[in-house]
């Protein structure tokens, strides 16, 4: 118990020991709830502190659904989903930014509190595939068998027409555009 403690106590020290960057947004919670104020992300530690009316309150990632901001700094619209562990016994829910959408969805997890974090460095990349959270490096391995059944000849042609590697992450997030357009246009198609 004491060091539980002791390690919230650290935590506490870390966040606001620090002046955060605080974004006007909305916050979605695990209730539906929507509250609409300041948000100030801490992806490390999988929380984020909402403010509004001089009222500030911490909600842990296992409170959140989503999290929507615009960055002024990156100029982008920033948006976080908390994700749990397939563990039903130790479920443990996570803050991961939503980088790319759609029948796979590409996602980011900040490793290192850095002032302006490096893409290619300071995060890791996992893929959001038919409810599984897979890391980008195991994309040839997991997840691309699977998109090439979905879509065959297609998805193939593009790798070898563009001289991609599935194996290189750069190229895998790639692969992953082009399947979710091919999927959004089939899609589009099966409305009409």
């Amino acid at each position: 118990m004491k060091i539980l403690l002791l390690c919230l106590l650290l935590i506490n020290f870390r966040l606001f020991s620090q002046q955060p960057a605080w974004h006007e947004g909305s916050v979605v919670l695990k209730t539906n709830d929507v509250l609409a104020g300041r948000i100030s992300i801490e992806p490390l530690y999988h929380l984020i502190l909402f403010e509004t009316d001089d009222i500030r309150t911490v909600y842990p990632a296992h409170r959140l659904q989503a999290v929507y901001f615009y960055d002024k700094s990156s100029n982008i619209n920033r948006r976080f989903v908390s994700l749990g562990d397939r563990d039903p016994v130790r479920q443990e829910y996570r803050l991961y930014e939503v980088v790319l959408q759609g029948e796979v969805t590409l996602l980011r997890k900040q490793k290192i509190k850095a002032r302006y974090p490096s893409d290619a460095l300071d995060f890791d990349y996992f893929i959001l595939y038919e409810d599984e959270i897979v890391s980008l490096r195991k994309f040839n391995r997991r997840v691309y068998p699977s998109l090439q059944t979905h879509v065959g000849r297609n998805l193939e042609e593009y790798v070898v027409a563009n001289h991609l590697r599935t194996t290189n992450d750069v190229n895998a997030i790639r692969i992953i555009e082009f399947y979710n357009r091919l999927m959004k246009a089939d899609e589009t198609i099966a409305r009409y």
